[in-house]
């Protein structure tokens, strides 16, 4: 009989979980699937300046453990912990993760506790990588977990799974916060220690996020060195009076402003440029060509959309690197000023839906190049 109705307990305990599990995979799948979609959406419309790096993130938990271990009554219904991450960016959207966490739950005036680590790595895609930046993972790991009741310890080491979502805010390049759920599920399989198989423990985490360490640019591969061929034996020749050659006339000086639309300039969400600039080349070699020009002003426009400090940044950043390419393309740097200006100085005013806004706004993107004295005449 007693044969009987342990079988049976395992059977129900086992359907039960598999379903349960089968259900939030699914959602999970499901929500996955729908912010995608709405990523790819927002990733055409909107700006982005994130730069992959490495970062570090100690965090804070509340634990709430799986209520086959018993630890149940007692006092609050959570408990606590912390932990650390050392993340690494890739592929612009992802993360992978390596995170090390202990937390535990006890109560007072009782010896009755329960205690979980874990170490595992987990792989983060983010839906956007502006101010905010939601994100869904998924891991593997190993945990250890270690339970004291009515005087009675025992523990058991497994491997573990853990799927989670969550969002970080970035207060600049280098700083930021997150907070997530994260949900961890045991394989405790051919348990004696605890008397069940699986166990699914829910934490809630924040954690302060430092990011350093931008990979460098890789460095130009320098041009083959090929050996010159033997000289020719030499032959005197009577030359001819060598033509005289008129020297073609200096290029005309530039236009006292030049403006040029941004989405012509730069790669799509980024300050870099995008490759080689004609209209850029001729006006750094006019530049070259008339030194009575002592200084030129590179200004950066955005339009209306975004922050005023995203703007501010992203259209000094702009016009930062307009100055650094005329500068590689022989200008002297002390000719020329760089400044933003973010969305102060609109061409047109627009208002409506953010597709709309985005139409509208165009010929606010842009960066203006300005001679603040002119050549004498």
């Amino acid at each position: 009989m007693q044969f009987r109705f342990r079988n049976q307990f395992r059977t129900q305990f086992r359907t039960q979980f598999r379903t349960q599990f089968r259900t939030q995979f699914r959602t999970l799948t499901a929500a996955m699937a729908l912010a995608g979609l709405t990523s790819v959406t927002t990733n055409v419309l909107a700006q982005n300046t994130y730069e992959p790096d490495w970062f570090i993130m100690p965090y804070v938990s509340a634990l709430n453990p799986d209520g086959n271990y018993g630890i149940t009554g007692g006092g609050r219904q959570y408990g606590y912990g912390g932990g650390l991450r050392l993340g690494k960016t890739f592929a612009d959207d992802f993360e992978v993760q390596l995170n090390l966490g202990h937390a535990r739950k006890k109560f007072s005036g009782t010896t009755n506790q329960y205690k979980q680590t874990l170490a595992d790595i987990d792989v983060a895609y983010f839906f956007m990588r502006q101010e905010w930046q939601p994100f869904v993972s998924l891991g593997i790991g190993g945990e250890n977990d270690q339970r004291t009741l009515a005087g009675t310890s025992t523990s058991k080491k497994s491997v573990s799974a853990n799927a989670g979502a969550g969002i970080r805010y970035m207060f600049n390049n280098d700083l930021g916060l997150q907070l997530e759920y994260r949900r961890v599920q045991g394989f405790l399989r051919n348990s004696t220690a605890f008397g069940f198989n699986n166990s699914g423990n829910n934490y809630v985490n924040l954690g302060l996020l430092w990011a350093f360490g931008a990979a460098p640019k890789p460095s130009p591969v320098p041009p083959k060195v090929v050996a010159p061929p033997p000289p020719e034996p030499i032959v005197v020749v009577q030359a001819p009076p060598p033509p005289v050659v008129i020297p073609p006339p200096p290029p005309p000086a530039p236009p006292a402003r030049v403006t040029l639309d941004a989405s012509r300039l730069f790669e799509l969400n980024s300050a870099r440029v995008a490759g080689d600039i004609p209209e850029l080349n001729a006006y750094a070699e006019a530049l070259k060509a008339n030194p009575s020009i002592a200084k030129v002003m590179v200004t950066g426009h955005t339009d209306q959309l975004g922050s005023a400090s995203y703007n501010a940044r992203l259209s000094q950043a702009r016009a930062n690197a307009i100055k650094a390419y005329l500068v590689r393309k022989g200008v002297d740097a002390r000719r020329l000023d760089a400044k933003g200006m973010a969305s102060t100085r609109l061409v047109t005013q627009c208002t409506g839906a953010r597709p709309e806004m985005i139409t509208c706004g165009q010929p606010n993107r842009r960066v203006e190049l300005e001679q603040i004295s002119l050549p004498s005449r």
